[in-house]
């Protein structure tokens, strides 16, 4: 039995069949998950150049070059990577005109994850407030996974996966959009404080999570397995410490983990980032760190430093896809 089977038998749950829920919310507006199932289904596949790029192998010597034809392919995310490589984040003033300049600028692995981003908003269009919100911390949680993934190298994980699994984490949100927007509109941000408190929330009213629908989708996309995983279990905190789960898994899942916690509090406390670096990462300790990993070396000094920088550059991805 491989990885996502155990996960996925041993915390998929079915409504039951009472038409209200043990908290006595009334579940006849909401679909259950055989019928989430078959909506799902009908879900449109992910652009082909999304796919195509899942399919490439990074140790292959020629990634680059490969990278740079599925880029040439797509206007919009040609046009999307010279603009993030020409952004005042970058050191440089020297102006960028060409793919492959702009891809050496700015990392393979990041570019990677501008096309994934541009790839799944054809499929999940932001239009309201609450999908645009959606995107934000996507990106974010995206951002700050790829840069733990740098500063904690005994972990072994890819910042390129971390930066892709940070921008799918929430994929049933983004499903229950299309899906189920009363389901979602019921449970919307303003519902819940912590990135702990929203699979609870969901399952107190609707009697399943995203996690659970966001698995779904995974399988109708038939994404790698370690992408299914993350989706499917990123609210499991105990994983990092759970031996029959593969180490790469579990690696990976602790960073987007720790990159959520601190995105959906940056999003509550705005303020945080006006703090001097040794209180943001006195906050970051307090509200962001769940007990089952306290005995973990966390980059606290490092992210506390860092997260102004990262928030500023989530923000302009965020725009770039139009979700400012």
């Amino acid at each position: 039995m491989t990885t996502i089977d155990v996960l996925y038998i041993r915390n998929f749950r079915k409504l039951e069949s009472s038409n209200y829920n043990s908290e006595g919310f009334s579940m006849k507006s909401y679909l259950d998950l055989k019928e989430l199932q078959a909506k799902v289904g009908e879900l449109p596949f992910l652009p082909s150049v999304l796919t195509q790029l899942l399919q490439l192998n990074k140790e292959d010597e020629s990634y680059f070059d490969q990278v740079i034809l599925l880029a040439r392919k797509d206007p919009s995310i040609s046009t999307l990577i010279l603009k993030m490589a020409n952004s005042t984040t970058l050191s440089s003033t020297a102006k960028i005109v060409t793919l492959p300049r702009a891809m050496s600028r700015i990392g393979t692995h990041c570019i990677a994850g501008y096309m994934a981003a541009v790839g799944v908003t054809r499929v999940f269009i932001p239009v309201d407030e609450e999908h645009k919100l959606l995107w934000k911390h996507s990106i974010e949680t995206a951002t700050i996974a790829e840069f733990l993934a740098v500063e904690m190298p005994e972990l072994k994980v890819d910042k390129g996966m971390a930066y892709l699994c940070g921008l799918l984490h929430d994929i049933g949100r983004f499903v229950m959009f299309d899906t189920a927007p009363k389901a979602l509109e019921d449970t919307a941000s303003s519902s819940w404080s912590s990135a702990q408190e929203l699979p609870k929330v969901e399952k107190k009213i609707l009697g399943y999570d995203h996690s659970e629908v966001g698995l779904m989708a995974c399988k109708h996309w038939k994404l790698p397995k370690i992408i299914c995983n993350v989706v499917r279990g990123h609210h499991m905190y105990s994983i990092f410490s759970t031996k029959n789960v593969l180490e790469e898994v579990r690696h990976l899942m602790l960073i987007i983990q720790f990159s959520d916690f601190i995105s959906v509090n940056i999003s509550k406390h705005p303020e945080w980032l006006e703090l001097p670096a040794n209180q943001l990462e006195a906050k970051i300790k307090e509200f962001c760190v769940h007990k089952l990993w306290e005995s973990i070396r966390l980059p606290m000094e490092a992210l506390s430093m860092e997260l102004p920088v990262l928030m500023k550059s989530s923000r302009i991805m965020t725009q770039s896809i139009g979700c400012s």
